[in-house]
């Protein structure tokens, strides 16, 4: 018995998978480009893990929301001055 295309996308979108369009790869190249320069005039610094989920974020590999959480949870642990 075949799959649905709704049941195969239902379940990818389980595991945290992002399908992107030909045109959301590039709009998202340059949020993050946008974004990272406005930390740094900003004068925010940029962490490695950020740099890296918004790169699996870009490439469709995490959805939004599992960035954003991820991120949250990484920065509440850092120490406080």
């Amino acid at each position: 018995m075949p799959l649905h295309i709704d049941t195969i996308l239902g379940n990818i979108a389980k595991k945290g998978v992002d399908f992107l369009s030909k045109k959301a790869y590039p709009r998202r190249i340059k949020a993050v480009r946008v974004a990272n320069a406005v930390n740094k005039i900003e004068g925010v610094p940029i962490t490695d893990s950020a740099r890296r989920l918004s790169v699996q974020w870009a490439h469709g590999e995490i959805t939004g929301e599992t960035m954003r959480s991820t991120l949250i949870t990484r920065h509440m642990q850092i120490p406080r001055a």
